[in-house]
């Protein structure tokens, strides 16, 4: 989205996306079948806010609009947020589950070109190249940590190695 007033433009843009991957395994031991499960979960957004300047336009022969060039300053914005969760244990007995979840966001600085040239009279070529997200020592001081979970393993049902009656050896796993 961009919006101009004689050589001033602003402009905003913005993706984002979601991503899910999970496994689910049984395993198969000579004292027991154990499950394990697991899944992860990523969501993610980013978006740039700018203030350009035209800094010059040029004729083309044959042309209605002319090629046009200039400069922009900003900032990009970044939103992460990923959450694990694992499952294990014996089938049909003990389970055990732990999940975490972190989400972080920062703002970076960001300096850029941007060109636009006609290639026919009703459609033209517009680009956008820049500098942006400046480095860790940036990041770290424009940063803001959102938020942090984790939750420890559930163990009100027991421990699932003990579920299968004993372990190699006579070992009892603490």
């Amino acid at each position: 989205m961009s919006a101009r007033y004689d050589r001033w433009s602003v402009f905003a843009d913005a993706v984002g996306g979601y991503a899910e991957e999970g496994v689910n395994e049984r395993i198969s031991t000579q004292l027991c079948t154990l499950s394990v499960a697991a899944t992860g979960k990523l969501r993610f957004a980013m978006s740039d806010f700018s203030l350009g300047y035209q800094l010059g336009r040029w004729s083309l022969a044959g042309r209605w609009r002319p090629f046009s060039l200039g400069v922009y300053a900003g900032t990009r914005y970044m939103y992460f947020n990923v959450k694990l969760s694992a499952r294990a244990g014996v089938v049909g007995a003990a389970q055990r589950a732990a999940s975490a979840s972190d989400s972080w966001a920062w703002a970076d600085p960001l300096i850029g070109a941007r060109w636009e040239v006609s290639v026919l009279d009703r459609l033209s070529l517009d680009f956008r190249g820049d500098i942006g997200g400046f480095g860790g020592e940036l990041r770290s001081h424009l940063g803001a940590r959102r938020r942090r979970e984790v939750l420890a393993p559930l163990d009100a049902l027991g421990d699932p190695a003990l579920a299968c009656g004993r372990l190699p050896g006579n070992l009892v796993q603490p």
